[in-house]
């Protein structure tokens, strides 16, 4: 069963997140606890902690927010999320807290532009792209009353199946997402 937080940041100085991250990242990738190594997941000011476990989660989101206050920064725990993946998602559990403060426990959340949602197995969900596929489609329909055929159709192929197809090399989908996706 593996457990992950999302947890967002904002700094207003990009120079110095810059060097921080890459302290910290060098730091955290370099710690264990349990002889365990610690995974996670860095992209501009979003980290993902995964964790087989709430304990281990807890652990290391304490270690992440020693080191913030050693950096002088502080998570924003509004924007922390808590996402269960595994064979006991639905089940109750106790709060996991950074700095006394419980992150909630979500049932989906988007990292990258892609939903991720909490399930027996890692799921993501179609929907929103699917969404704004159509959104783009319409928006050139609309106005293309006096476009050719071949050009509305180049038109939905460079503008609306990159916005379907985003990120979807890089995450494993289901056959009922694939159908989704095909039908759309």
């Amino acid at each position: 069963m593996a457990h992950s937080v999302h947890v967002r940041k904002f700094l207003p100085w990009l120079g110095e997140y810059t060097q921080a991250q890459d302290a910290w990242q060098m730091k955290i990738n370099s710690e264990t606890i349990d002889n365990i190594s610690l995974c996670c997941l860095f992209y501009a000011d979003d980290i993902v902690l995964l964790s087989g476990s709430l304990c281990k989660l807890q652990l290391m989101l304490n270690m992440c927010n020693d080191e913030m206050k050693y950096l002088d920064l502080k998570f924003n725990t509004a924007k922390c999320h808590v996402l269960r993946i595994g064979t006991n998602y639905a089940k109750d559990s106790n709060n996991v807290c950074l700095d006394n403060a419980p992150i909630a426990f979500d049932d989906s959340f988007v990292y990258l532009g892609t939903v991720i949602r909490a399930g027996r197995t890692w799921r993501t969900d179609s929907t929103p792209r699917r969404r704004q596929c159509f959104r783009a489609f319409n928006s050139i329909y609309c106005k293309s009353g006096w476009l050719s055929e071949p050009t509305v159709q180049h038109l939905a192929e460079r503008f609306c199946l990159p916005v379907l197809l985003y990120n979807v090399v890089a995450v494993n989908l289901s056959k009922s997402e694939c159908a989704r996706l095909e039908h759309a």
